[in-house]
């Protein structure tokens, strides 16, 4: 059974044809109502964060479609925390060995979550600059060098960070590929 909006791409004859001839029932949600159909929405905004991230981590500049087959990819190769298993695998029978990304360490380089998402357009980077972990407060709580003068607006949940790379080479690295102008520091292709 497919659960669905009422997207005119899913709507179409063709598609109801190709469903009626393989025994897939689908049934649409109200319309304006993606409550209706929570789990896909989510999905959706997932999806959409991580080619927004993706979109805005270089300079070059690629056809969204492109990353989004990418993003889907990486999704698909995430282990879930439903599963606890990675669609890929559930699929396929791939397993991919994935390091966690939440690991950190003091003195390594991450992007620090930008804002409030209400006051951010579509598109626009959610992450900004590489600053330094200074100190760790527990297993989610790091301590990063803003330049903020008030300690606890140097405190950040792991979930608001993001690694760049990891290693002794991370700073020189990171320098090597950076350009600066102003306070807006943006990272180029590595």
């Amino acid at each position: 059974m497919i659960l669905s909006d009422q997207y005119p791409g899913i709507n179409s004859k063709e598609f109801k044809k190709f469903l009626n001839n393989n025994g897939i029932p689908i049934i649409f949600t109200a319309i304006n109502s993606p409550f209706s159909n929570g789990l896909n929405e989510r999905l959706n905004q997932t999806l959409v964060n991580k080619i927004r991230c993706k979109m805005n981590e270089t300079e070059k500049k690629s056809v969204w479609t492109t990353v989004a087959q990418i993003c889907t990819e990486k999704y698909n190769e995430t282990e879930h925390t439903v599963t606890g298993f990675a669609p890929k695998y559930l699929l396929q029978g791939k397993n991919l060995s994935i390091l966690p990304h939440e690991l950190k360490e003091v003195g390594d380089l991450v992007f620090v979550e930008n804002g409030n998402r209400l006051n951010r357009k579509k598109l626009d980077e959610l992450k900004i600059r590489p600053f330094q972990i200074i100190d760790k407060m527990s297993q989610s709580i790091y301590k990063i060098d803003t330049g903020h003068k008030k300690s606890e607006s140097n405190l950040y949940h792991i979930t608001k960070l993001t690694s760049i790379l990891s290693g002794n080479t991370q700073k020189e690295t990171i320098e090597t590929h950076i350009i600066g102008v102003a306070d807006t520091v943006r990272t180029i292709d590595f």
